[in-house]
């Protein structure tokens, strides 16, 4: 099992720098039967980032639509994230971020010991001292 959060999972279903990485990883999982989880609200991050890149002019709303069909094909299992909050609170706070969102993904791989695979180079950077789990699409 992998956690993953939205920025990878944009990276799987658009073009952008570090695509090949991402889809040669994702590859790899799917070869060797390692299953993908999220927290349940991903599909809002997703949509949110394929409305972003409609505003810069790299999609239309069209494409969108599409591409969302194509990121439930993903098979990303989505847990629930109310148990998450707290925790994710916790380490937004620890790791000085902002937002808590990315946080959650961090507290889902702490609550399945396993790994967290993100595109967000400095959520990776603020957390890569402390929290070995966090891999960054970048290194791979």
């Amino acid at each position: 099992m992998v956690v993953i959060d939205a920025s990878l999972a944009v990276m799987l279903l658009v073009w952008e720098p570090l695509a090949t990485r991402a889809r040669t990883l994702a590859s790899s999982w799917k070869n060797t039967g390692i299953e993908l989880v999220a927290p349940d609200f991903m599909p809002s991050k997703v949509a949110s980032a394929f409305r972003k890149k409609i505003q810069e002019g790299f999609l239309t709303s069209d494409s969108t639509k599409r591409l969302i069909t194509r990121f439930y094909g993903l098979d990303i299992e989505l847990r629930p994230s109310r148990p998450l909050h707290n925790r994710a609170i916790d380490l937004a706070v620890e790791l000085n971020q902002r937002l808590a969102y990315d946080s959650h993904y961090l507290a889902l791989a702490e609550s399945l010991d396993c790994e967290f695979w993100t595109a967000d180079r400095p959520f990776y950077r603020a957390a890569q001292g402390s929290y070995p789990r966090v891999r960054w699409i970048g290194n791979y």
